[in-house]
Parts: structure tokens; sequence; C-alpha cells
């Protein structure tokens, strides 16, 4: 080999080395940046995320399985126990201080609950079959409830701050948004005109047949409300508006409502001092649902 070609060879080496590095300068700055908690998060400072084009997500964040979620008959499913468990995130996919945010996401929803609800770390040693899987992927997503299985919970670029994670980790133990509730129609008027498109208002404002407030209020400030002008055709077009207050500021992506608590320990039926109620398996195969099987959602305007 002459002198030539190897240098070549030395050239085409390093181009390839830089198109494969794990993360560009610009996600580590958008990584460390999301760091710490803004106390004026709001709902529509996350990413969109272009698996809701592709179909896979509904309602911004809620992962499906090929349009399943749309038209399920089965109701989400509780985690046994109270018991949730998660496959450690890797140092390699996260910086150390992501992973302290998880960890204190879930240290906070633990907290809230009384110790009701726990995150167990998944090793080979206990072998559990269903657990979540903390990746990063593009955007923030997780999948509704116990799905059995592993089943990913996306923290991708913007995704990273406390709040954010507590949302995703709610959907996980089985909570839905907000503002699709069957009776939303008494608390908020979605403004369907100002939505961006008639896909986006069919993907994003179905309201749920199933009654599964189990009797907390409506919650205008809860971590898992859409924003005033969630998918606005502009910052100056409200898409939902409170009928308590046109200028009530709705949700907020910074900590867990006492609404939000309420929800979470009647959902898992918490009794102080003795944890969940729901059955607790020998193993965490089966899954637990609490509602007989009917339609989840109402089309539009219904």
């Amino acid at each position: 080999m002459n002198s030539l070609t190897f240098k070549y060879l030395l050239l085409i080496i390093g181009l390839i080395g830089t198109h494969c590095r794990p993360s560009t300068e610009s996600e580590e700055s958008e990584e460390s940046s999301n760091e710490i908690d803004d106390d004026d998060e709001t709902p529509d400072q996350v990413p969109h995320n272009d698996k809701e084009t592709e179909g896979e997500l509904v309602e911004g964040d809620i992962l499906s399985s090929g349009g399943v979620f749309r038209n399920a008959n089965v109701q989400p499913k509780m985690w046994p126990g109270g018991e949730v468990f998660y496959e450690k995130p890797r140092t390699t996919t996260f910086s150390s201080g992501v992973i302290d945010n998880i960890t204190q996401a879930m240290a906070d929803i633990t907290a809230a609950s009384g110790n009701c609800i726990v995150f167990k770390e998944r090793t080979i040693r206990t072998g559990k079959r269903n657990y979540i899987q903390i990746k990063k992927d593009r955007g923030c997503f997780s999948k509704v409830g116990m799905v059995g299985g592993p089943q990913p919970l996306s923290l991708g670029l913007g995704c990273y701050k406390k709040g954010v994670i507590i949302h995703e980790f709610l959907h996980a133990l089985g909570v839905n948004h907000e503002h699709t509730r069957h009776d939303r129609d008494q608390h908020i008027e979605v403004k369907k005109n100002n939505v961006l498109s008639l896909d986006v208002y069919n993907n994003n404002f179905k309201k749920r047949i199933i009654h599964d407030d189990y009797g907390i209020p409506y919650c205008y400030m809860s971590i898992m409300h859409y924003s005033n002008t969630a998918f606005s055709k502009s910052d100056n077009d409200k898409t939902i508006i409170p009928l308590i207050n046109p200028s009530l500021k709705l949700g907020q992506r910074v900590k867990l409502d006492s609404c939000d608590i309420k929800l979470l320990k009647e959902m898992y039926k918490c009794t102080p001092g003795k944890g969940s109620g729901i059955p607790k398996e020998d193993s965490s195969d089966d899954s637990y649902s609490s509602y007989s099987s009917y339609s989840l959602y109402k089309k539009p305007g219904t």
C-alpha cells in the first residue's frame, strides 16, 4: 500500500467515525439544558414526534400497536400489587443528570402514593416478563397501562425534565389525558376550528366512553392535561377553553397535582400502611383491570 492510498484510507475512516457518533453537540446541549426543571414548563413545550404522522401515536404521546389503542375493547390495566418493574436506563444512552430526573420522577410517584406504587429494577435474577423499557427514541411516548412483555417508554430530545418524565410514567401506570375524559364537555370547550387540521383533531381530541375518573373532579391543572393552545394553528388560537374561566391556564409539566395523586390512589386501591389493593400475582406475567370491556372512545363531537 503506497502512502497516497494510506492517506485516503485514513480520510474515509475519519468520515465514517464522524457520521457514526452516538450524539451530536446539539443533542448534548439539548440534554444538559433539560436536566433542570423549569417552573414555567407547559405541556406545549415538548417536541413533535414523527411517529404521530406514521399512525403509531395518538394524542401526541400515547403509543399504539397498529392502531389497536384506538379501537380497544380492553381497558388500561394496572400493575399487580402496584409493583412496576423497569429496565435500568443505560448510562450510554442518558446523561447522569437525566438518569437522576428519571429516578426522582419514580420516587415522587412512590412518595405521593404513600408507597402504594413502587418501582423495582428488573434484573436477570428477577426475570420479570412485564416491564418498562426506558429508551431514547424520537420524542416522548408511552403505552397506557401494563400491556404485557417489555413496553417502551421513550424520553427523546426535549423530554428530560422531571415533570415530562412523570407524565409518561403515569401513562404507563394506566392514566389517560385529562382532556379526553367522558365528561370533558361539562368543563371545557374544544375549539375544533382552531386545531391544525381535521386529522389532528381526530387524533388528539376524542372523548373516552369509559367513566375512569374514579369520582375525582375534573382537574384543570393536572400534569396529564393539554394546554390551552395544544395543537393550535397559532399561539393566539386557543384549542381548549375552560368553561369555569376562559382565561384559566390549563395543564403543566412540573409536578403531580393533588388531583393526580388522588386518582393514582383510587386506581391502585391504596390503603395507608397496606399498599395497593390490586391483586398481586405470583409473577408479573398477568395484568389486572378493574373494568369490564367496552369501547374506550367516542367519536369526536359525540
